[in-house]
């Protein structure tokens, strides 16, 4: 079965044209995306109408489903990166500054072109994706040294493997680069292993959006830390951190 999301937001939110590229492909068992288009075009209009909840909601389904089902193709990683995209939008309209932009961050790292959406069409969410000043970097932020005491996790969920790259014994590992802020939380998302499938991608990246850390130290002060994490995703033991 193929889908056709991404050429249908080609065309509705004025990125560049796919040309010939084959629509990313999901099992054909059971048809799980066979609405998946219908569905996308009612989270536009929903982001467009300001309807915030209900957009959030069909994005985190529609997600859902794409990051269990699609195994591969072309425009995989567009298709991934536009829905990503929309729940970022969905986010940033009900004031969740912080998840807005990391999905925002990790939108553009699976798909670059996505940073080329037309955010007029989204109102006061697109401004805010689109105009947030730059939040500080791994280069601003405090690394391991002698007189650093390193961050901990406090939670830290386990990836959930991709049901369809388990089927088809697709595995790999996913290395992403992240600020842990004073408060113990995650942010400014740099992938480091873009050659990573983007449902990996995606799955890494949400299990450490939702990780807490205390936070790093210095001389007993809190400091913004340089943190990276690798997480391996295996057929057989499944994935690690």
């Amino acid at each position: 079965m193929r889908i056709l999301v991404a050429a249908l937001l080609a065309g509705a939110l004025a990125l560049p044209a796919l040309g010939q590229a084959p629509a990313a492909q999901a099992p054909a068992a059971g048809d799980p995306g066979s609405d998946w288009q219908a569905r996308t075009e009612a989270v536009i209009g929903q982001l467009q109408r300001g309807e915030w909840a209900a957009a959030e909601s069909g994005s985190n389904e529609l997600l859902r489903e794409m990051v269990a089902w699609i195994a591969g193709g072309q425009a995989a990683p567009r298709s991934l990166a536009l829905i990503t995209a929309f729940r970022a939008l969905a986010e940033a309209g009900l004031g969740r500054e912080d998840d807005a932009l990391w999905h925002w961050a990790i939108a553009q790292q699976v798909a670059p072109e996505i940073a080329d959406m037309k955010m007029a069409n989204f109102g006061a969410a697109g401004a805010l994706l689109l105009e947030q000043p730059p939040r500080r970097t791994c280069e601003e932020a405090s690394r391991e040294g002698g007189d650093i005491v390193k961050p901990q996790a406090t939670e830290r969920p386990r990836p959930q493997y991709p049901d369809a790259l388990r089927a088809a014994g697709i595995h790999g590992t996913v290395t992403i680069e992240a600020v842990i802020g004073v408060d113990g939380t995650p942010r400014s998302p740099r992938l480091l292993t873009p050659e990573a499938p983007p449902t990996l991608v995606l799955a890494a990246a949400e299990s450490l959006r939702v990780s807490r850390f205390t936070p790093a130290r210095r001389a007993g002060e809190a400091v913004p830390f340089c943190f990276s994490s690798s997480m391996r995703f295996e057929l057989v033991e499944g994935p690690r951190r």
